[in-house]
């Protein structure tokens, strides 16, 4: 069985992170609302790369010990990708 999933827009974007924060954690309120704005833009919708880049945002925000992400902290990790 094949499935094919096209881009999510800005809003289910932003759903499906929440989503995934509350699956994972309790957390759901860790990317500001700009920083999902930029997620967005930055993987234009695809989920594999909004999950690549969320991914990444939590992993440098663990290891800087910050308490929320936000569109800077994106746009920096984002360059990487």
């Amino acid at each position: 069985m094949r499935a094919h999933l096209g881009p999510f827009t800005a809003e289910e974007t932003a759903l499906y992170i929440t989503a995934r924060m509350g699956a994972a954690t309790h957390r759901t309120g860790m990317f500001t609302k700009e920083a999902v704005a930029i997620i967005y833009e930055q993987s234009k919708g695809i989920g594999r790369l909004i999950n690549a880049l969320s991914d990444r945002c939590l992993f440098a925000g663990a290891i800087e010990n910050v308490s929320q992400i936000d569109d800077r902290f994106v746009q920096r990790v984002g360059q990487f990708i």
